[in-house]
Parts: C-alpha cells; sequence; structure tokens
C-alpha cells in the first residue's frame, strides 16, 4: 500500500474515526500482478498492525459484502474506530482505454467473467423465486433510467462553491 493508505489508518486508529476502508483487490495495479507488489496474501491483514479490524471477503458476493459493511458500520457508529473490508474481485476491462491486456494470462477474464456479481446475483434471485427473466428486465431498466436522470442532473447542475465540499462530511 502507499504511504497515504498507511498514514490514513493509521489516524483513523489514533483518533478513533469512523471510517471504513474499502480495498477492491482486483489482481493488478495497472499492469502489474499482485503477487508482484504486495508481500501478503490478504491486505486485510495489515489492519491489526494499527489495532483495527480487517477482513477479507468474496467481493463478487453482494449480499456478503452488504452484511460486512454493515457490521463495519456498526462497529464505526459504536466509536471503535477504522474498519478495513478487502473484497477480492477482478477487473473486468483494461486499466485504460485501449489496454490490450496482454498481461493477463489466456483464459483468465472468461473465468472471472462467470463469477461477475451481477451475474450471480441474478442467477440466485432467479432461483429463490424473488425475480424472474422479466423481474430482472425491469430492475436493469429501473436503474438504467436512474443513471440516465442522475446524470442528467449533474450536467444540468452549477458547480459546488467550495465551502459546500466541507458541509455534513460525518451525516
Amino acid at each position: 500500500g502507499t504511504g497515504s493508505f498507511h498514514e490514513s489508518f493509521n489516524m483513523a486508529a489514533t483518533l478513533k474515526l469512523p471510517v471504513i476502508f474499502v480495498c477492491s483487490i482486483n489482481l493488478y495495479a495497472q499492469m502489474t500482478p499482485k503477487s508482484v507488489h504486495i508481500a501478503i496474501e490478504n491486505v486485510a491483514d495489515r489492519a491489526a498492525g494499527y489495532a483495527a479490524p480487517g477482513v477479507t471477503i468474496d467481493g463478487n458476493d453482494v449480499e456478503l459484502v452488504y452484511e460486512e459493511v454493515a457490521k463495519a458500520v456498526k462497529h464505526c457508529r459504536a466509536g471503535k474506530g477504522p474498519y478495513l473490508i478487502e473484497g477480492k474481485t477482478y477487473r473486468h476491462y483494461g486499466h485504460f482505454i485501449g489496454d490490450p491486456c496482454n498481461y493477463r494470462p489466456a483464459g483468465e477474464l472468461e473465468e472471472w467473467m462467470k463469477k461477475d456479481p451481477i451475474v450471480l446475483y441474478e442467477k440466485k434471485l432467479i432461483k429463490e423465486g424473488v425475480l424472474d427473466e422479466k423481474g430482472v428486465q425491469a430492475v436493469k431498466a429501473d436503474c438504467l433510467k436512474m443513471v440516465n436522470e442522475a446524470v442528467g442532473y449533474a450536467r444540468k447542475s452549477p458547480q459546488p462553491e467550495v465551502a459546500e465540499l466541507y458541509k455534513d462530511i460525518l451525516a
């Protein structure tokens, strides 16, 4: 990790700040495999050095991520300081537009696409009878509508004043 992570985590731990650190670890830093630049298997293990909880989870399991974030929120709201969540996942696209991704082993992307969190959750909801295919399409349409409305609103809105950036930070 970079110095800014360690400095920030140390400060949050020392002052018992309610900060949830989330590391979405996707096997690569730009084009460098994780194994080349991180000496430990689980980044969340670093939290112990600051006397804070750190957990490593499957970042592709939607419900597990939700549950772990809920635990972290409870921990922080109780005044116990920071919490580190490492979600193991995969970067489906290159590091930049036009990235040829020639640093990935053959077949790696295809294997990880089978573990895509949206696809996995859709299958789970269908299997459990929560949604059918029509319901899945309706959710996707609603989400696309919300995103388009949010983008439209943002594009029409004026830039915020600098003072506005510091309001309600801990709300």
